[in-house]
This record gives C-alpha cells, sequence and structure tokens, in this order.
C-alpha cells in the first residue's frame, strides 16, 4: 500500500493491549507503528485527540481482519467556539469528493485535498455497506497540515 495521508480519531484500547491507543476511524482498526518517532516538536497522542497521519502499511490487506499501521505526523487543533471545544477540521459531504474502490477499500479523494477532512460516520457506513468496503480512507495531500501553521484557518480560501 502506498502511504496515505489521512485524519483518524484515536481512542483507549483495552488495558492489557500492547497497543495502548487504536483508531476506528477508517473502518478497520488502525494501530501506532512501533517504529514511530516523534518529530522533536512533536508530542506522541493521546486518547480522544485527532491526527494527521501516514497509513505505512497494512496488515490483512483485502480482508476485515488485520489492522492499518500509521506514523502519527501532526495534532489537529481545536477551537473553541460557544464554550464547546471540538477539533479544527472540515466534513465532506457528497458532491465534495470522488472514490474509487480497490481491493475491498473505499479511497476517498476530496476535491480539495490540501484541507484537513473527514467523512460524517453516517456518510461512511452509507458508502461502505453500499460498496461493501472493509475499509474507508479520506485521502490527504501530503501537506495538508500547512493549514493550520501561522494561524491559518482551513476554512479559508488556500491557493
Amino acid at each position: 500500500m502506498l502511504t496515505t495521508h489521512t485524519i483518524v480519531k484515536f481512542i483507549q484500547n483495552k488495558p492489557e493491549s500492547s497497543n495502548k491507543l487504536i483508531s476506528r476511524t477508517l473502518l478497520k482498526i488502525a494501530v501506532v507503528s512501533k517504529f514511530y518517532n516523534p518529530r522533536p516538536s512533536a508530542s506522541h497522542p493521546k486518547a480522544d485527540e485527532f491526527w494527521i497521519v501516514n497509513i505505512v502499511k497494512e496488515t490483512g490487506e483485502g480482508k476485515a481482519s488485520g489492522c492499518f499501521v500509521v506514523e502519527p505526523q501532526f495534532r489537529v487543533p481545536t477551537i473553541v467556539k460557544d464554550n464547546i471545544t471540538s477539533p479544527h477540521i472540515l466534513h465532506l459531504a457528497p458532491s465534495m469528493f470522488t472514490y474509487e474502490f480497490v481491493n475491498g477499500k473505499i479511497m476517498v479523494k476530496p476535491d480539495d485535498p490540501g484541507r484537513p477532512w473527514i467523512m460524517p460516520l453516517e456518510l461512511k457506513s452509507l458508502l461502505a455497506q453500499k460498496e461493501k468496503a472493509y475499509a474507508l480512507i479520506v485521502c490527504l495531500a501530503p501537506n495538508v497540515e500547512q493549514y493550520y501553521q501561522g494561524g491559518k484557518s482551513p476554512y479559508a480560501k488556500h491557493p
């Protein structure tokens, strides 16, 4: 599998597991690579945080069993609006992307892959059920994190 950038939400795994954090955002379990070494300015992911990650490997490719191995790249910042804290991400709607079905996975290609997109669970489930897919990946540009740097908003127009 080619390296793919996407956004995932990490959750706490069972205490007895060797993988303390996992993600179910891709419909198939994702775990942090044992070779992950954060950048000097980065931290390790924590439960309930959204991160831009690289998918570096898939075990059990073409099957629902197995997992994706990811390397976290950048924590998605949060915003506070009306005393509610939420991740600073955008939600895809049906007319904002194309997709292809590849070996049991749906590869979603946003019209503007340079923005921090995630697909709402209802739409993701509907699409996966329609295509009989075991995983769904929203493919983002490798430089998507730059839209958070320098105080830029992902909601603003970018070249």
